[in-house]
């Protein structure tokens, strides 16, 4: 993937929600990436931190319909 095309679609509450959005998306034949969207905490896992999902630019529209009814969080803030 080339990261400088990428644009931010989702956040997920987790990393495991957010591997199940990326799994949905490329059965739809999206490529897309995850972040970890905050620091690192000594005290929490990755698993249990904040997880943002990309994908390429051109791709953006039809990951966003695609995803519509699966995303079941959406943080109040971003940091972008």
């Amino acid at each position: 993937m080339r990261e400088g095309d990428l644009v931010h679609v989702a956040t997920a509450p987790n990393e495991i929600e957010a591997r199940l959005w990326k799994g949905i998306l490329e059965d739809n034949g999206i490529q897309s990436m995850i972040k970890v969207a905050e620091s690192l905490n000594l005290y929490l896992s990755p698993l249990a931190l904040r997880h943002r999902l990309y994908v390429l630019e051109e791709d953006e529209q039809k990951a966003r319909e695609i995803l519509g009814g699966a995303i079941t969080f959406e943080p109040e803030y971003e940091d972008e």
